[in-house]
């Protein structure tokens, strides 16, 4: 009885703990998300509905405000370069409401980014903890040298080269978690590029599966 009672109170810390992540780092993107699908993607689709060849640019005009920080980024940069990436704009717009669209399989996919954002997040606290680790390798390295004392030479070459694979772990484990978090709010205009591309591409192999 007391193994069942230690197995549910661990369960139920995994759940508390689970919770409060969410809350603190993924529940207003979430939201942030969900008014991006109301506020820009519905009207979208029922005026495509309308009219298929519709001058997106003019619609979001009326629709996309420059503060409105639910709107992504990249839909501004695709704006700003007009008659040029408007039919980008139109697939990059239809992606996003496939994307988004509130069904159980888009419901599982959110799932999975939820667990990949979460392990790009833990590998952060990695990088950082192995920075540390290996800063303080080097301070310790760096006294043993000042000491000028053969045993002591030999583990502060020992340290410094701790110290050099931790900081190295560390870089590596940034890049990591650069290349699998997919942040659709990004500000830098080179990972909007990579964006807009995968999104165009994707529409243009796969949108004559979908009925909207």
């Amino acid at each position: 009885m007391e193994n069942v009672t230690m197995v549910i109170a661990a369960i139920s810390a995994v759940i508390g703990v689970t919770a409060t992540i969410y809350k603190m780092l993924f529940r207003s993107d979430a939201k942030r998300v969900e008014k991006y699908y109301e506020e820009i993607l519905k009207p979208f689709i029922i005026d495509y509905h309308k009219d298929r060849n519709m001058n997106v640019i003019n619609f979001l005009d009326n629709k996309a405000e420059r503060d409105n920080d639910v709107i992504p980024k990249y839909i501004f940069y695709l704006i700003d370069n007009g008659k040029e990436k408007s039919e980008d704009l139109k697939k990059v717009l239809l992606y996003d409401y496939i994307d988004i669209y509130p069904n159980d399989n888009n419901k599982m996919l959110r799932f999975m980014e939820m667990i990949s954002k979460f392990l790009a997040f833990v590998m952060v606290a990695m990088s950082f903890s192995f920075l540390l680790y290996g800063a303080v390798c080097i301070s310790f390295s760096l006294i043993l040298f000042l000491q000028f004392i053969s045993e002591n030479i030999r583990l502060a070459f020992e340290l410094l080269g701790l110290s050099i694979i931790c900081l190295a772990f560390s870089g590596v484990s940034i890049q990591i978690t650069r290349l699998i978090n997919e942040d659709m709010y990004t500000l830098k205009e080179k990972r909007m590029r990579k964006l807009i591309q995968r999104k165009t591409k994707y529409y243009d192999k796969n949108i004559t599966k979908y009925i909207f």
